[in-house]
């Protein structure tokens, strides 16, 4: 496994916001994750990604253990997150904002960036390489020099998961990549992010609440209320779930 979580319990307070929550991710495979609002979806999220340390439970991540590390070690190791709420540096372009995520694999040091090296220079070179094949990935190649606060929102939301890719993970964490777009919007994401997981062999593990973004791309989907997993399965078992139908999708799913 990939990503194995077992027995994950998290507690604010006296409210437990993650109850005894499991789960496994293969290589390559995307994984949903849906639930009423406060179900703890991004609870889990935290968690993985070391902002928050588990009350109990373990996390390993390609055989080891992962627990309670905090966020840039576990983003060194191959784990990265989106957020529900954008989080870009805005002030800066588009390209600076792809480019500042691939720094932390730079090899070389203070001296030589100082003094602006052949070394320097040639790492710098390849850093704004790559992170120009991302973003015309993301058909954001004709925005690079334009600040990224100044782009539309779903425009924001494709450069944030370019800027995630930049770090070459192995396992993406999307936090409800669709949220705020129109449905053309949200199918196109869709076919993009079944084309980003195919082309750099991710596997995805992604909350969404557009119910056709993740029917439509993932092979297994947990569904949280309360914390607790009440179903696991293929989309159109889970669609069909009547413990989901009445906790989360409404009986218009049915339809």
């Amino acid at each position: 496994m990939l990503l194995k979580i077992i027995n994950l319990t998290h507690y604010f307070g006296g409210l437990k916001a993650v109850d005894d929550f499991n789960i496994e991710i293969g290589p390559r495979q995307i994984i949903g994750l849906i639930g009423p609002n406060g179900a703890g979806k991004t609870t889990v999220f935290n968690l993985v990604t070391g902002f928050y340390k588990p009350t109990m439970g373990k996390i390993f991540f390609q055989d080891e253990e992962i627990t309670g590390l905090p966020p840039h070690v576990i983003t060194s190791k191959g784990i990265v997150r989106t957020f529900q709420n954008i989080r870009l540096f805005n002030n800066m372009t588009v390209l600076e904002n792809v480019t500042i995520a691939r720094h932390y694999r730079m090899q070389y040091g203070i001296t030589a960036a100082v003094g602006r090296f052949p070394s320097f220079q040639r790492e710098e070179h390849e850093v704004e390489e790559k992170a120009l094949e991302y973003l015309s990935i993301f058909h954001l190649d004709s925005k690079v020099h334009q600040p990224a606060g100044s782009l539309p929102y779903g425009q924001q939301r494709r450069l944030e998961i370019a800027r995630a890719l930049a770090t070459e993970p192995k396992l993406l964490l999307l936090d409800e990549p669709a949220a705020g777009m129109n449905n053309a919007e949200a199918l196109e994401l869709m076919h993009l992010i079944k084309k980003i997981a195919e082309e750099f062999r991710l596997s995805i593990l992604l909350i969404e609440h557009q119910m056709p973004v993740v029917m439509g791309i993932a092979e297994r989907i947990h569904v949280l209320d309360f914390g607790k997993t009440i179903a696991v399965g293929p989309p159109e078992e889970i669609k069909n779930n009547p413990k989901v139908i009445e906790a989360y999708l409404g009986e218009g799913a049915l339809q």
